[in-house]
This record gives C-alpha cells, sequence and structure tokens, in this order.
C-alpha cells in the first residue's frame, strides 16, 4: 500500500504518478480510439493498446510518492490501467460500430442490430484478473 513512499524515502527514484498518467493517457489517445485517431479504433491498434498498457502495469513497480497526496494518485493510476486493460478487451469484443460519431470501429464500420443489439457487460475479475465478458440481451422497455 505504501510501496510509492518507500522507494521515494530509500531511493528517491521511480517514476512519478503524474509521469505515468501521462503515458496512459497517450496510449489510449494513440491506440484505442482517442482523441488524435478522431475517435476511431481498429483491431490492429487496439492490440497495440493492450500490449503498451501491459507494459505500464509491469511499470507500476516503480511508481514513487512523496507525500500522501501523491499516494493517493499512484493508487488511482494504477485503478485507471486496470480500467484501460478492462476497455480494451471489451472494444476488441464488439464487433460493430453503434454509435458512428461517437467511436468508429474501422474493422466494422456498420451497425450491426442483428447480432449486437444487446449488451455487453465487461469487468475485471478480482480474484483471478481475468477479464469477464457477458453478453446480455436487450429489452424495450420503452416504445
Amino acid at each position: 500500500m505504501r510501496a510509492p513512499q518507500q522507494r521515494w524515502a530509500e531511493s528517491g527514484d521511480g517514476v512519478s504518478p503524474r509521469e505515468m498518467e501521462e503515458k496512459l493517457q497517450s496510449v489510449m489517445d494513440e491506440y484505442a480510439g482517442g482523441i488524435k485517431t478522431f475517435y476511431e479504433i481498429s483491431k490492429a491498434r487496439l492490440k497495440i493498446a493492450g500490449k503498451e498498457v501491459e507494459k505500464l502495469k509491469g511499470q507500476t513497480q516503480f511508481l514513487i510518492a512523496r507525500d500522501l497526496h501523491e499516494l493517493n494518485l499512484a493508487h488511482e493510476v494504477i485503478d485507471r490501467i486496470d480500467v484501460a486493460h478492462v476497455l480494451i478487451k471489451h472494444l476488441l469484443h464488439r464487433r460493430e460500430t453503434r454509435w458512428p460519431g461517437f467511436t468508429t470501429n474501422q474493422d466494422y464500420p456498420e451497425r450491426d442490430d442483428e447480432e449486437w443489439l444487446k449488451f455487453v457487460n465487461t469487468r475485471l475479475n478480482p480474484e483471478t484478473g481475468d477479464v469477464e465478458i457477458v453478453e446480455r440481451p436487450y429489452s424495450q422497455v420503452v416504445s
């Protein structure tokens, strides 16, 4: 829990939470449908994003925190890396463009209600660390 503070106290060397967050933001913008790609995704770029996020997850062991505020930021960026990992898996799973203009899947540019008119729920299993994806039927509530 306090490892980033201990690293700072022992060596003063490491990666600040802000540096790691900037790198995560850059990866997501460039490869996972961010502003740099005009909110377009593709399987190839998402695979790159996944590899880069995995690298970042490995780098969390080098996070440092000079005070309690930075310690909180360190834990927040670790959580954001987990969220990015889950989001990438979710985006790879859904093979359509559901909301053109919001996010466009270049590999599947059309909306496909026959196959994808359903809810897709994605979560990180806290016990195993696996990403679990569940598809649930859609039912029209208001007509």
